[in-house]
């Protein structure tokens, strides 16, 4: 019962007492909400949560995260694969003559 009480006065500061002298929401402020708050607040928020996660991305990159230049798995040509092959011996020479012969046509 005593924590029910301590509930009830803890919420009864937690309400200004001005809000009861003017019974809350008839007051001074209670309509502050429509005018041009109701357009620009939101779009002011989204803007800034636009350009928070633009600076976010921007110092990603800047640290390190992605680049422009061409990365080391670059796409080989199909007659550099070959080349490659037959230099390790997975295939004989009969076999990279006829590949090469085949790419070149």
């Amino acid at each position: 019962m005593k924590f029910r009480n301590l509930g009830l006065a803890l919420l009864g500061l937690l309400i200004s007492p001005g809000a009861w002298a003017d019974g809350y929401g008839r007051g001074e402020w209670s309509g502050h909400m429509w005018g041009s708050g109701m357009i620009f607040g939101p779009l002011v928020m989204i803007g800034f949560i636009v350009l928070t996660v633009f600076f976010v991305v921007m110092i990603i990159r800047w640290m390190g995260g992605t680049s422009n230049a061409p990365s080391n798995l670059a796409v080989k040509s199909a007659l550099e694969i070959l080349n490659e092959r037959y230099a390790k011996g997975e295939i004989d020479k009969d076999e990279y003559e006829e590949r090469k012969l085949t790419l070149s046509s």
